[in-house]
């Protein structure tokens, strides 16, 4: 069946001046200093929220559909759920890139309530090394409470060359374990 069940994905799909998915930053802080990682420091404040909403509304004057928030690590913007909502509110598809590190029970259901689509997490090994501390050991009681209490889509993807490639295998049954997606990718 190749018809479109989404008629709003299939309208920017096929509209070449309308961006499909735009990633906002909202925060360069971050509470983990991976070797690979770049997009981080421990210094910055987070972006003020009434400049991430004006952000959004000019995402929305674009008919943007998909908005990933980044970082650093979003979760430690203090006003993240509110932001998912006011993106949710424009009509735009609020989702989150993070460790999860921060991840907490009523975090998760503030999320679920602002109308959060999809959060992805990072793991890259089964234990902490050199290179990372997106281990499973650190990540699992987050899935858990993912598991939980998340009304939202939830992915893990892991990153090939920051560990050991043998763990990744073990990574994605035990996420697949507690019925999430996974993906992999490689090393920057």
């Amino acid at each position: 069946d190749r018809r479109c069940h989404n008629p709003i994905l299939c309208e920017a799909a096929l509209d070449r001046d309308r961006p499909v998915l735009v990633q906002i930053v909202v925060t360069r802080r971050c509470n983990l200093a991976c070797g690979y990682c770049y997009e981080y420091d421990k210094v910055s404040k987070p972006v003020p929220l009434g400049e991430l909403k004006a952000r959004v509304d000019a995402l929305s004057n674009l008919q943007a559909v998909f908005v990933p928030l980044n970082g650093g690590e979003p979760l430690l913007h203090p006003h993240i759920a509110e932001l998912v909502r006011y993106i949710a509110e424009a009509g735009m598809v609020p989702m989150i890139n993070t460790n999860g590190h921060v991840l907490k029970s009523p975090l998760i259901r503030r999320l679920n309530e602002a109308g959060l689509f999809g959060m992805q997490l990072s793991c890259d090994s089964l234990e902490d090394n050199e290179v990372t501390e997106k281990s499973m050991r650190r990540l699992r009681p987050k899935l858990e409470l993912l598991r939980q209490h998340a009304q939202f889509r939830v992915r893990v993807n892991g990153v090939l060359g920051s560990g050991n490639p043998a763990e990744m295998e073990e990574v994605a049954k035990a996420v697949v374990g507690f019925g999430f997606g996974f993906q992999c990718s490689l090393m920057r």
